[in-house]
Formats: structure tokens, C-alpha cells, sequence
């Protein structure tokens, strides 16, 4: 018999078992399949490629559901080829399947499949293990976000309960105990395997596949708790304890990976030229060959080391509110980074997190500012570091998310953090940002605030005993005039502007009652002069023309001879958002809000008038 005869008869030998296996299959016959294969001990390799690929196709969810006998074969003879056969091909064969993770069942049973192989494979497997991780992070990666439901404060534990949330904490549970064996073989916490290169490459495909994963869908999910006991932890909590608690083990020095990460420098590693191989690894390079061309014959790629890898902000976003926020992995922080540095180069993070829209990302990014604000001492930071663009970028944040969020525990939050951030700079920084918001804000009440923060930073001056001149003199003048601003005279809309001009005369008046004109320590009576011309006197006459208008347009409405309805010349908008056409009664109550805002600011307006004149009798 020559060589082609005895082929033939060989392949006439394997197709047999593979036609009574797939018969088995076809019939739904999981007793028949157990038998044949588990009893009889189904020992050709040859067919264990496409066993595998026909078995694969019935790990289903709806197969574990209806038709557990077959689901349970299936898995049976799987571990039994996968411990009885050649690990590298069963590896590919397996992760040929991975185009059918049409459902999580499969998934983490293929999982679990795959883990045993891998650990089958020479200890220099991290080929292997890096186009494993490709594909099962590629798995979780397609999970989609849960839908953001902007809920506040105690509501937000009830996303436990969301359909995608639960489905992603399940995939990552099953993926976190897949990686954990082969976390715990190259940790570092033990001291033979820091200097390890064979070690050090398994841990850098590990790291990149945590960072993945944190980039989506951990960063999306709520970890936040507001203790440290089990009771009230969600699943996601639980979750990225222990992703941190792997992570902790391939990391001695997070703050050195980021600062490497956030330089936008590839995650690479150099192997030694003379890299020895062990003698299954030699063995195996026979059939190197052989295995690449089947692997590419069933579409399933060559392993290929990756470790070229730029990491998503994201992931370095929730990496970061994880230590300083959650407090997870800090023993892998050294303390010899200062606050102040800690928080510069976290700044990025909290702009990245606080310039977007979804409640999730806003309320880490909130939580991470909160972290070092709370730590910082006030008058700690010199007003030079503004050069920093970030620290403007935060600010112009806050005030996005004071104005237009629509969760009133993150506005409030907001308001908290815009009042304490500013408070960390010495007083030139503090003038620095006070004049920005004021020339550059357009919102009347957001301005308001911060004409408020100055009477403050005023009131704290003038208790010294020798006072700062940063709120005093020609720089106060030049932050008065700005907060006196009327855009167009007496025709600028008052109401408008109703926030800023009322916080504003009751700084004047705070400043002519507290300083008065024989100490001037703040200057303020030497601009009065101006200021009654740009200001005070346009200030009457809008009054009187804004109470005039809406006199009439109440009268109009309020006329009983009137029988159509008036058609209003205004609307109204939140957020950019216009809103519903409201009611005449509606509009009723509008004029008269109105009037009784011109009529707060008339009575504040005569009372300067009057201040002023008793002064300077």
C-alpha cells in the first residue's frame, strides 16, 4: 500500500466517527453523543478541529434552557478534547467559535474551555493568551452601554436592576475568573518574578486587556459606595474590586503607568534576541506550519504579539476615579507625589469626564474633582498655574453642568466644587478667574454668584489688618465695572440681567456702608462719579421704561373688553431648549413676576441713592 492509499484510508477512517457525531448532533441526541465520545474515548485528533466546530454550534442559551441533556454533552466532550488534545490547535479551533458569541452562555462556557487550554500551553504563552484576550475583550467591548436614566441620589441604585447592566456584570465576573489564574502566576507581589521577561510580556497583555475593559463598559457602570461594608455593594462594586485587586498584582506604581500612558508613548516591551524557547515549544514549531494553514483555511488568525498600544483616556479616566475617589488599589500609589501634582495631572481626566453628557461620567468626574478639593488647603495653589488651560477648562465645566445638568444633586454638587476649586488659589489667581467668569459667562445668575464670592473675598480684606490688595484699589474698580456692565443702556434687557444687576447694587451698598468716604480703603467712592453715569442713571431709565412695558402688556391681558387671545411676543427656553407655548394665565403670572423683580431692584436702587447721599453730607 503506497503512501496515498494509506492517507485515503486514514481520512475514510476519521470521516466515520465525524459522521456518527454529527448524527448524534443532528438528532438533538445528547445521551447517544456522551456515549460515543466520552465512553469509547474518541481518540483521533485528527477530527478534534471539526468536532469542536459542529459541538460549538449546540453551547446555546436557548439549547441550556430546553434541551440541558444535549448542553451538558456538548460541554463534557469538549473538556474532554480539550484535555486530551493538542492545546494549540484546540486553542485556534476554539477561538474560530468566537464569530458565534451571539449569546453569553456560550461565551462563558467557550471561556472557561479556553482558560484550560491556555493553561496547558509552555509558560511563555503570552501569544496565545494576548489573541485569546483580543477576542473575548472584543466580546464584552460589543456589549451595549446601559442607557442612561439620570437618576439621582438613592435612585441610582436601582441601574442594579437595568437588563444590560446585570448582563454586563455576569460577562465580567466570568471574564475576571478567567484572567485570575494567570494574574496570580506573574504577580509581582512576588519578588522572583520583577526582573522575569517571559513574566513581564504575560503582564503587559494583561494590563492592556484591563484597560480595555475599564475604557467599556466599567467606566459606564455605577462602582460608587458610601462605605467600605459589603452590605449595599452592587454587582459592578463587586466587580471592579476585583478587577482592581488582579490589577493590583501586575502594577507596583499606578501613577508611573498613567504618567507613561498619558504621554501617548506605546506600551512596549523588548525581548531579548536570544530568547530561549522550552522544549514544548520546540516540539511544537514542527507543526507550526501545519497549524497556520488550518487556521487560516477556518478564518482564525496567527497569534501576533500587540503590544503597540495606545490606552483610551477613558480608561485612564475611571482608572484614576478609582484610586483617588473609591479608594481601590491606593497601596499601589506611592506617597512621595505631592497633592498638588496628584491633582494637575488628574485634571485632564476630570475636564475628559466632566465635558460630556451621560449622568454616570458627570458624577465620576464630580467625585474625582471632590477627591483632591477636599484635601487641598485653601490659598495653596499660586495663581501662575492658571497657565494651565485645564484649570479654566474645569471651571467652564462646573458652570455647564451649575446651568444646564438636569440632576439637581450634580448641579448642587457643581456649585459646591466651582465655589471650592476657586478658594484653592491665592488671592491673584482667585482675581484672575473672578475677571474671566465676569468677561466671558453669559449667564446672569452664574455671575451673580461670583459678584457674591467677591463681596466675601471684599468683607475677608477689609478684616485684616494690613489688606491684600488684590480686591481693593484700581482692581477692584476694574472688576465693578465689569459687574456694571448694562450691554445697551437704558434699552438692555433688565430682566435678563435681573441676577447680576441685584447681587451687584447690594455690593455697592455693602461697599458705601462698610467703607465710608473719610477711610475709602477700597477706592469704591472715587468711581461713583463714573458709575453714576454708566451705570446707576441707565439704570433708572430702563427701570422705568421695562415697568411702563409691562404694565401695558398686563393690561392687555387682564382688559375684559379683549375677546381673542393676545398672541405673546416672547417664549421661553431652558438649556437652549425651547419651550411649550404657555397659557394666558401663565403669562399673567409671568408679567407680574416680573414687575416684581424691577420693583426689588428699584427699592435696592433708592436705597444706594440715599446711602450715598448721607454719606457725603
Amino acid at each position: 500500500m503506497d503512501v496515498n492509499e494509506e492517507t485515503a484510508l486514514k481520512e475514510v477512517i476519521s470521516e466515520q466517527p465525524l459522521k456518527e457525531i454529527m448524527n448524534f448532533l443532528q438528532h438533538k441526541d445528547g445521551k447517544g453523543l456522551k456515549k460515543f465520545v466520552l465512553d469509547r474515548k474518541l481518540s483521533d485528533e485528527t477530527i478534534y478541529w471539526e468536532v469542536c466546530s459542529e459541538v460549538c454550534h449546540h453551547i446555546t442559551e436557548h439549547n441550556c434552557i430546553n434541551n440541558n441533556i444535549l448542553f451538558e454533552a456538548c460541554e463534557m466532550c469538549l473538556r474532554y478534547m480539550v484535555t486530551e488534545g493538542n492545546p494549540k490547535e484546540l486553542l485556534l479551533a476554539l477561538l474560530e467559535q468566537c464569530e458565534f458569541f451571539d449569546d453569553d452562555i456560550r461565551f462563558t462556557t467557550l471561556m472557561f474551555l479556553i482558560q484550560k487550554t491556555l493553561l496547558r500551553l509552555p509558560n511563555k504563552r503570552f501569544h496565545s493568551l494576548d489573541l485569546a484576550l483580543e477576542t473575548l475583550t472584543g466580546h464584552i467591548l460589543s456589549k451595549p452601554i446601559p442607557e442612561d436614566n439620570a437618576l439621582e441620589n438613592e435612585e441610582r441604585k436601582l441601574l442594579a436592576m437595568d437588563g444590560r447592566v446585570q448582563q454586563i456584570n455576569d460577562v465580567l465576573k466570568a471574564f475576571l475568573d478567567f484572567l485570575k489564574p494567570f494574574v496570580e502566576e506573574v504577580s509581582l507581589k512576588n519578588s522572583c518574578n520583577l526582573h522575569n521577561e517571559n513574566i513581564q510580556a504575560q503582564i503587559l497583555v494583561l494590563k492592556i486587556h484591563l484597560l480595555k475593559i475599564l475604557n467599556q463598559p466599567v467606566i459606564y457602570l455605577d462602582l460608587h459606595v458610601e462605605s467600605d461594608s459589603y452590605v449595599g455593594k452592587s454587582d459592578s462594586r463587586v466587580c471592579v474590586e476585583k478587577l482592581m485587586n488582579l490589577f493590583s498584582h501586575l502594577e507596583t506604581n499606578f501613577q508611573k503607568m498613567m504618567e507613561f500612558a498619558v504621554n501617548k508613548k506605546p506600551l512596549i516591551i523588548k525581548l531579548d534576541e536570544n530568547f530561549r524557547k522550552t522544549e514544548m515549544e520546540i516540539e511544537n514549531e514542527e507543526n507550526e506550519r501545519r497549524l497556520n494553514k488550518k487556521a487560516k483555511k477556518n478564518s482564525a488568525k496567527v497569534p501576533s504579539l500587540r503590544f503597540s498600544e495606545i490606552i483610551p483616556t477613558h480608561s485612564l479616566c475611571c482608572l484614576s476615579y478609582l484610586i483617588h475617589s473609591e479608594q481601590l488599589g491606593t497601596d499601589q500609589l506611592p506617597c512621595v507625589y505631592s497633592k498638588s501634582y496628584l491633582f494637575e495631572f488628574n485634571l485632564p481626566f476630570i475636564v475628559d469626564m466632566l465635558k460630556t453628557t451621560k449622568s454616570l461620567l458627570l458624577f465620576k468626574g464630580l467625585k474625582l474633582l471632590k477627591s483632591f478639593v477636599g484635601i487641598l488647603p485653601s490659598d495653596s495653589i499660586s495663581g501662575y498655574r492658571l497657565d494651565n488651560d485645564n484649570y479654566s477648562k474645569v471651571i467652564n465645566n462646573l458652570i455647564e453642568i451649575m446651568i444646564r445638568c438636569s440632576m439637581k444633586d450634580l448641579r448642587q454638587e457643581a456649585v459646591q466644587l466651582f465655589t471650592g476649586l476657586i478658594k484653592l488659589f491665592q488671592h491673584n489667581g482667585r482675581y484672575q478667574l473672578y475677571q474671566n467668569i465676569l468677561n466671558k459667562c453669559s449667564h446672569s445668575g452664574v455671575k451673580g454668584y461670583v459678584i457674591n464670592l467677591i463681596k466675601d473675598e471684599i468683607k475677608d480684606t477689609l478684616k485684616e489688618n494690613i489688606p491684600n490688595k488684590s480686591f481693593l484699589g484700581q482692581r477692584l474698580k476694574r472688576l465693578i465695572k465689569i459687574a456694571t456692565t448694562l450691554p445697551d443702556k437704558e434699552t438692555t434687557d433688565l430682566l435678563e440681567h435681573s441676577d447680576r444687576i441685584i447681587t451687584v447694587l447690594n455690593l455697592l451698598r455693602y461697599l458705601v456702608i462698610r467703607d465710608p468716604p473719610k477711610q475709602n480703603t477700597t477706592g469704591i467712592w472715587e468711581e461713583l462719579k463714573n458709575m453714576e453715569i454708566d451705570f446707576l442713571k441707565p439704570l433708572r431709565v430702563g427701570l422705568d421704561m421695562s415697568k411702563a412695558h409691562y404694565n401695558l402688556e398686563l393690561q392687555k391681558f387682564t382688559d375684559e373688553k379683549k375677546k381673542k387671545k393676545m398672541v405673546p411676543d416672547f417664549d421661553v427656553s431652558v438649556g437652549g431648549v425651547h419651550l411649550p407655548p404657555v397659557t394666558e394665565n401663565q403669562e399673567i403670572q409671568v408679567m407680574h413676576s416680573a414687575l416684581n423683580t424691577f420693583d426689588m431692584i428699584d427699592s435696592l436702587l433708592t436705597r444706594l441713592t440715599e446711602i450715598i447721599e448721607q454719606q457725603t453730607i
